[in-house]
């Protein structure tokens, strides 16, 4: 299956992630390292993305038997995007004829909204491939 083949290919980046988060000022900090793995030829991008995770707020909802007024007023909300570290679409880290064990570094800062549970807020952090737009890697981690 296309699953399996995707799943047997040979990783093309490691990401590896440091970071920090000063609770009184609420910065969460990351240091990146990228190694290419390959020779990789092209432009690849850098996407820094924070989410939050069991957000406890109304959900609608639509002929539920358990919910006569169509809303679940204790739904659980996973993964929500919150922001970004860098933009939306990310920052240029590698372009051109990529060596193997060539090493890419990025830094970002971001404060967080006071509304945000800290305990519950995840860095994910992905490379892509900007000819087609494939993630050819990706890690989460939380951010303290």
């Amino acid at each position: 299956t296309r699953i399996q083949t995707i799943n047997n290919l040979a990783p093309e980046v490691k990401i590896e992630i440091s970071n920090s988060y000063n609770s009184s000022t609420r910065t969460s900090n990351i240091n990146l390292e990228f190694d290419a793995l390959q020779n990789m030829n092209g432009t690849y991008k850098l996407a820094v993305y924070l989410t939050e995770d069991s957000i406890v707020s109304a959900q609608t909802t639509t002929n539920d038997p358990d919910h006569s007024d169509d809303i679940i007023h204790d739904y659980v909300h996973r993964h929500v995007l919150r922001g970004t570290y860098n933009s939306t679409f990310g920052d240029t880290i590698m372009t051109g004829n990529i060596s193997k064990n060539a090493e890419f570094f990025k830094s970002y800062s971001m404060i967080l909204n006071p509304a945000w549970n800290e305990n519950h807020c995840y860095m994910v952090v992905m490379v892509y491939n900007m000819s087609n737009y494939e993630i050819i890697q990706a890690e989460e981690k939380r951010i303290k």
